[in-house]
């Protein structure tokens, strides 16, 4: 499934400077791809364009070629997109494995259904054995693997990643990192932000985000 962005211009108000300056991108599929970049370049803007939660001053999202237009954001928003922050929001008194279930949950799926394929997240991010502790147990790059599961159990053709491992040391970045990488599911495009050029080397594609416009910056295999 792809995802582009045509003549993409956002600005916060009408006076102000564009932070995105009428950018036109196809971000390949079933890729991962860092977007690096200057602090303040408008790198999380773009992640919020891309992801649909924020609308662009100008310019249209596609996906598989077609326009999205407003009355279907919030279904693609949620069928076919999740999210990775570098602040990781869990329930600390419920276990791992209700934790990595939620977002399933809350899109409708059944209860059954949804732990399974929870566990089958918490397996390929390394959490498998702790599937049974409380979220509150677990240390800062394990939240991170878990907020990752959860994304992952959603099987999303787009996971958008602001800053995961910003706040991780270099070996949980490492574990982080691959997770993310070789844990997404076949057929799902992987979007990093990130300032650590050891993560963005470890992408298919680095594109570098600056004056309101992306540029690829190398390819990494």
């Amino acid at each position: 499934m792809s995802l582009e962005l045509r003549n993409v211009t956002h600005r916060y108000r009408r006076e102000s400077a564009p932070v995105l300056r009428d950018l036109s991108f196809v971000f390949p599929a079933d890729r991962s791809i860092a977007v690096v970049g200057p602090s303040g370049s408008g790198k999380t803007t773009l992640l919020a364009v891309i992801g649909l939660l924020t609308r662009p001053t100008e310019g249209d999202v596609l996906i598989d070629s077609e326009v999205v237009k407003e009355r279907e954001v919030a279904d693609l928003r949620t069928r076919l997109f999740a999210w990775v922050f570098q602040t990781v929001n869990v329930l600390g008194a419920r276990t791992v494995t209700d934790n990595a279930m939620l977002v399933l949950l809350a899109r409708g799926v059944a209860q059954v259904e949804a732990r399974e394929a929870a566990r089958d997240a918490l397996v390929t991010v390394g959490l498998g054995a702790l599937a049974s502790r409380t979220a509150s147990s677990l240390s800062g790059g394990e939240l991170q693997r878990l907020c990752i599961a959860s994304a992952l159990a959603s099987r999303p053709r787009f996971l958008l990643a602001d800053e995961p491992t910003g706040q991780l040391d270099r070996a949980t970045t490492d574990r982080v990192t691959q997770a993310l990488i070789e844990g997404r599911p076949r057929g799902t495009t992987l979007i990093v932000v990130t300032h650590d050029p050891h993560v963005a080397s470890q992408c298919d594609l680095t594109v570098a985000l600056q004056d309101g416009q992306l540029a690829i910056g190398g390819e990494t295999t």
